[in-house]
């Protein structure tokens, strides 16, 4: 390497010149700015052409003989990134976070490639924190935290060496001055390029970390993901607004994604198998040929009860089921539930249902994850009971809105229901004969054939005879209708995933079904399902046990990482300490829960059940145990702090005071016996006291004590600088104390 290539600092690493110790500097350069990119790319903000930029300035930072740009080449490119910037912001509409992202790839990019020596080194590492912070207000993913680990671990190792690096060239300087610094200079840092310092630098790393990590849990804080409210769009879930067209509930069934989790126990508190149940999204009623609607969309609020730490179960309702639900971020206010609820208790504001074919969140929701508790009981389903019914006798207002059918509905269904449930003894026959012949001679399938039919159902029953639920449930819903009995569409999900880990049970978008639902009148809304059997639903769930358990750890991992970490807020400190407070003085432990349960016609009979709010009390007791451990380590750091400013000649006149006290009040107690004046003056610490008293009594020897000691408040204290002949004074009244007093006493 030429003496041309170093100016005042490192060597450009990958040298034939460099050592072993600069070989490492390179690789964990290379960790830092690859920490930061990552963290880019998990957000989506690095492309494949800003990845492949990215990749050719970090493998080119290390090539000595590349063009590194004249400084009027470099000006044009960035006032071209500036113009391009600004023409994303004004035309394109690019959100200013995602610019904030692509400078910074820039500058990073710009940084790496004309890099020429070590202390560029730090602002790779300045740039690369930059991405990770703004990644981390951006992303939810779990692999972010494994990211952010091996960002912490590879910057501690890289500033360390960077600073051993620093230390040779300082130390060059003083002795050579401003010359060119040889490469060969840096191989006396060789022999330290071993394993132990990689792992106590490493281990440092670990330490920072789980300081960190304590001081997320006890300092008050926002939640991670509030600024990401724009660039975390919510999980689409088609069939739960109030109008749904034919085909629209398959089309989501191609995707895994998550969509609630929840644990379901019966009376006893035992968890109850889910895995063959209806989760309720909405009911429809209306279907115009093409598409279902519901035919009354106004919504109901529901009766409220509000009581401090109630979660149920609802006073005077017999229940069977209790389903505790957590949603994930979903474009639909839907809420999902077993059966009929009979009580709704969840933290979120308001309820609202549209005569009890859906329950809603209205408005904006105050956590991004809501979570809520239902409590239902399924409806009997003894044949023996259904058979003695007849659905069609039903309440005339039901029969109105649960027996339409299109204008220009075609006879051919008629027909079709006529033929299907040719011999039925009751109504009940007809329909399982409806469902048994839909089950049997279709085929299920998600692919479903094209048809130049003006009426898809008919379509399907006649000639394509292949297609998903929601073909079969409005096939069978129609055909009933025919017939005049009262039923329903039902969009939600069947079944679920069982996590042993976290025992719960995980919905997820493949899960989406529909089905159809007969009004009993002595019973109620009862389900029935004529979709075959779905050779793709039973493949999903049919995994090797290794496979199976990976995946309910991953997962029971991303619950843990959103609950604890992104999650966590001052809601979430202020709850844990109250209901922490509240175990301690024998209350009740939980938080504050709103209850809604479905109107009924005596509602107004039953005035809401009440408590005294008894929570801005505990709220404010535990802000302030909060906000105790961020005082002290506030105050623990202020002492540290001052402690470290002194200058070393205050620090050593400190010492010199200290010890003259105690030997002052040794030879006090030694000659003075105990005396009320002795005793009075060893309550007294401070210097100045001492000084008073070794001045009184030898006059000779400690003359100038009372100076000495103001000499030293005025530097400890003030803003002057401590005159040498404090310490020099200082250094000659401990020898003379510690040869004793010439007084008798």
């Amino acid at each position: 390497m030429s003496s041309g290539q170093l100016t005042q600092g490192l060597p450009v690493s990958g040298s034939s010149h460099s050592g072993g110790f600069l070989r490492a500097l390179s690789l964990v350069r290379l960790g830092v700015v690859g920490s930061g990119f990552l963290s880019l790319a998990l957000v989506g903000e690095l492309g494949p052409v800003g990845a492949a930029v990215a990749l050719v300035a970090a493998l080119g930072s290390g090539w000595e003989d590349r063009h590194r740009g004249s400084p009027d080449l470099w000006l044009r490119v960035q006032l071209a990134f500036l113009a391009w910037l600004a023409f994303a912001y004004g035309v394109r509409g690019v959100h200013s976070l995602s610019l904030l992202a692509q400078l910074l790839l820039f500058v990073q990019v710009h940084r790496l490639w004309s890099r020429k020596n070590s202390r560029d080194d730090l602002y790779l590492c300045f740039i690369a924190f930059a991405q990770v912070l703004l990644a981390s207000l951006l992303t939810i993913h779990v692999a972010f935290l494994f990211v952010f680990m091996a960002f912490a671990i590879t910057t501690t190792w890289c500033l360390t060496l960077n600073r051993l690096v620093l230390v040779v060239e300082e130390d060059w300087r003083q002795h050579h001055g401003m010359t060119e610094l040889p490469s060969g200079r840096f191989r006396i840092l060789d022999p330290l390029a071993r394993w132990p310092l990689f792992v106590s630098v490493a281990a440092l790393g670990f330490v920072v970390l789980a300081g960190t990590v304590a001081l997320f849990f006890a300092l008050p804080r926002m939640q991670a993901s509030m600024f990401s409210e724009g660039f975390l769009p919510a999980i689409h879930v088609s069939g739960f607004a109030e109008r749904v067209r034919l085909g629209e509930l398959g089309a989501i069934k191609l995707s895994d994604a998550p969509v609630f989790r929840a644990e379901v126990k019966d009376s006893q508190g035992q968890p109850v198998d889910a895995g063959d149940v209806y989760w309720h999204g909405l009911a429809l009623d209306r279907f115009d040929g093409r598409a279902w609607e519901l035919s009354e969309p106004s919504r109901t609020v529901l009766h409220s009860q509000s009581a401090v730490g109630f979660r149920g179960p609802p006073p005077g309702r017999d229940w069977t089921l209790r389903q505790d639900i957590r949603l994930e971020p979903l474009d639909s206010r839907v809420l999902f539930h077993l059966a009929t609820p009979v009580g709704i208790y969840g933290s979120f504001r308001a309820l609202e249902t549209i005569d009890g074919d859906g329950y809603y969140l209205p408005g904006s929701l105050s956590e991004k994850r809501p979570s809520y508790t239902v409590y239902s009981t399924p409806p009997d389903r003894d044949p023996a009971r259904l058979r003695a019914q007849d659905p069609r006798r039903g309440p005339p207002e039901l029969l109105a809105r649960q027996t339409q059918l299109p204008r220009d509905v075609s006879p051919r269904l008629l027909e079709i229901a006529e033929q299907w449930t040719e011999g039925a003894s009751s109504p009940l026959d007809g329909i399982l004969m409806i469902q048994q012949r839909l089950r049997t001679d279709y085929v299920y399938s998600l692919d479903q054939l094209a048809s130049a039919s003006a009426d898809p159902l008919l379509s399907f029953l006649d000639e394509v005879k292949e297609g998903h639920c929601e073909y079969y449930a409005s096939s069978m819903t129609v055909l009933l209708r025919t017939l005049g009995i009262p039923s329903r569409l039902v969009n939600g999900f069947y079944g679920g995933t069982w996590n042993p880990v976290g025992r719960y049970w995980l919905v997820r978008q493949l899960d989406a079904h529909s089905w159809v639902e007969v009004h009993f009148p002595d019973v109620g809304w009862v389900v029935f399902d004529p979709t075959p059997q779905s050779s793709l639903g039973l493949q999903d769930r049919i995994d090797l046990r290794l496979v199976s358990r990976l995946r309910a750890w991953a997962d029971y991992g991303t619950v843990l990482w959103r609950d604890v970490l992104l999650d966590y807020g001052m809601s979430s400190q202020v709850d844990l300490l109250q209901r922490a407070v509240s175990r301690l003085l024998g209350g009740d432990s939980s938080s504050s829960w709103r209850g809604w349960r479905p109107v009924r016609a005596d509602d107004s009979k039953l005035p809401p059940t009440e408590s005294p709010n008894r929570s801005l009390p505990w709220s404010w007791l535990a802000a302030f145990l909060l906000l105790a451990p961020a005082l002290f380590l506030g105050i623990a750091f202020w002492r540290r702090r001052s402690h470290r400013a002194l200058a070393p000649e205050v620090g050593e006149a400190l010492e010199l005071l200290a010890g003259l006290r105690n030997d002052w009040a040794r030879l006090a107690s030694d000659r003075g016996g105990a005396s009320d004046g002795t005793r009075t003056l060893k309550e007294q610490s401070s210097f100045r006291s001492w000084a008073v008293w070794a001045e009184q009594e030898e006059p000779q020897r400690f003359a100038d004590a009372g100076a000495l000691v103001d000499g030293y408040y005025a530097a400890r204290f003030g803003s002057e600088t401590l005159d040498p002949a404090v310490l020099v004074g200082l250094r000659a009244m401990r020898s003379s104390a510690r040869r004793g007093f010439s007084i008798r006493w």
